[in-house]
């Protein structure tokens, strides 16, 4: 799981208006925010999301007063997490069962403290990684060359199922 693993996710103490977190997922170029209070995870705030409170904003469906709105009233609560114990690959099945672009990442010890945060580009990353060390001590213990193709890469049946991101996807650079 470490890995995969992106640990300074873009947080947001749960006060934090709409506006400012906006701001903030779009100076940081980031796909979400993970919402917390006094530390402990209490919901996720998406890019999908603010556009759609701000849409309401703009249309007027929405009072103006929404862009102060805490965004511990505004972000989804009911979230999906996976666990630093847990295996690289159950995380994954979890993220391609419930069509999830990210996941956040806790310990089972304390289930409301973040660990970090577990994307489909961090797997992405990783695998493509776990591809060059496996290359790299091929060629180190002077063993016959295997094609690309040919070599195990455990995580890529998993990575066939992800959906792929939409084309204005921004990595975040940590």
């Amino acid at each position: 799981m470490a890995t995969a693993l992106t640990p300074a996710p873009l947080v947001l103490e749960g006060h934090t208006s709409l506006e400012t977190a906006a701001q903030a997922l779009s100076c940081q170029r980031c796909r979400c925010a993970l919402v917390v209070d006094q530390h402990q995870l209490i919901g996720i705030l998406t890019l999908q999301d603010t556009i759609r409170l701000l849409h309401r904003v703009k249309d007027g469906t929405d009072p103006p007063s929404q862009l102060q709105e805490p965004i511990h009233n505004l972000c989804s609560t009911e979230l999906q997490q996976a666990y630093q114990e847990e295996t690289l690959t159950e995380a994954i099945a979890r993220m391609v069962t419930r069509g999830l672009h990210q996941l956040p990442v806790l310990t089972q010890d304390s289930p409301h403290r973040l660990v970090g945060l577990l994307t489909q580009e961090g797997i992405s990353l990783a695998s493509s990684l776990a591809q060059i060390d496996q290359l790299i001590q091929s060629l180190e213990t002077n063993q016959t060359q295997a094609p690309l193709d040919q070599l195990v890469d455990p995580l890529s049946p998993a990575l066939l199922e992800l959906e792929p991101l939409p084309a204005d996807s921004t990595p975040v650079v940590v």
